[in-house]
């Protein structure tokens, strides 16, 4: 505003001085001196007064200019700091785009190496499993020779039979299943006799017929009397842990002992009263006897007469079954 006022005051400086030098020309040419003496003074007095104007808006105007130039300066460096940054904001950016692609890139790599990696890890789990396996299954010892015979046809319940039976051929005695089921003292099979229901003690006889379904099993005593008639020298080796049941077979000596069918969980499943002594029998479901001739790790090796096979059972229920039936077992010197 300062710049057009001084402009508007110059011009019109400029007009005035046009008319009084016209108004002196004018003077002149009447060569009225008085006249034109005090005209001279008023003219001089006019401009210096309109210089003293000029000079007075010209200063204001600078005075007030100046702030405005300084403060322009300022904003341009300002904005010259800003663009600045603006592209310095701009090659970070670029930068960022371009470590986002690599780290999509690499991202990707390592996708790639996990889904190798996760694929061998399987590989190697199951060459893990399967010499774990092996390891498992590797007998630590193991009888060599011992027979099998599969009790399932002709005797259906006459696993403890057979176990002795197997007993007897590994060390040599020339008899049959059939001579074996004939020596064992047999019992009644439960029956109900006014409201009661008795049966034979297992601890005496065979309960019912091992050539039977319906038969059920006998202990151990009466196996050790049968196989006195065919070899003497039987021993009892109940109550001995498996462990050292075990160490018996490490050294070479099969064992027989009373334990669960294909290794289940022994269950209750019928009582009855023996009829001469009154005394209350409780029978459990899956009872089973075999012959131990070997160990892997954390298997026992036997020869059983339910499969006709040698089979690898897991030590700890093996275990748990042959504790819950009384450690029974028996064995040829």
């Amino acid at each position: 505003m300062g710049v057009i006022f001084m402009k508007w005051i110059l011009l019109f400086y400029l007009f005035a001085l046009s008319v009084t030098s016209g108004i002196g020309y004018f003077l002149k040419k009447k060569k009225d001196l008085g006249t034109e003496k005090i005209t001279f003074v008023v003219l001089l007095t006019v401009n210096i007064l309109f210089f003293l104007i000029f000079c007075g808006c010209y200063f204001l105007d600078y005075k007030n200019f100046t702030p405005i130039v300084n403060e322009n300066r300022f904003l341009e460096k300002e904005k010259e700091e800003k663009e600045e940054k603006i592209n310095q904001i701009y090659l970070e950016e670029k930068r960022l785009e371009d470590e986002i692609v690599f780290l999509d890139n690499r991202i990707q790599e390592l996708r790639e190496k996990k889904s190798n990696l996760n694929s061998e890890i399987k590989t190697l789990k199951k060459e893990y499993n399967a010499l774990y396996k092996e390891l498992q299954d590797t007998p630590l010892y193991r009888i060599d020779d011992f027979p099998t015979f599969d009790q399932k046809k002709d005797y259906p319940n006459g696993c403890e039979s057979i176990s002795l039976y197997l007993l007897l051929k590994y060390h040599g005695t020339n008899v049959t299943p059939k001579q074996i089921v004939n020596a064992l003292k047999k019992g009644n099979a439960p029956y109900t006799l006014h409201g009661v229901k008795y049966g034979g003690n297992p601890e005496i006889e065979f309960v019912g017929d091992p050539m039977s379904k319906d038969g059920y099993g006998v202990f151990e005593n009466p196996i050790i009397d049968v196989a006195n008639q065919f070899k003497s020298g039987i021993v009892k080796a109940t109550g001995k842990t498996l462990d050292e049941i075990l160490e018996l077979v490490k050294q070479g000596k099969p064992v027989q002992v009373w334990a669960s069918s294909y290794n289940r969980t022994p269950t209750k499943c019928n009582t009855w009263k023996y009829k001469e002594s009154g005394e209350t029998i409780t029978w459990y479901c899956n009872f089973h006897s075999l012959v131990v001739i070997g160990a892997t790790s954390s298997k026992v090796i036997v020869s059983d007469p339910l499969t006709g096979t040698f089979v690898n059972y897991d030590k700890k229920k093996f275990e748990y079954a042959y504790d819950f039936y009384g450690r029974r077992a028996i064995y040829y010197e």
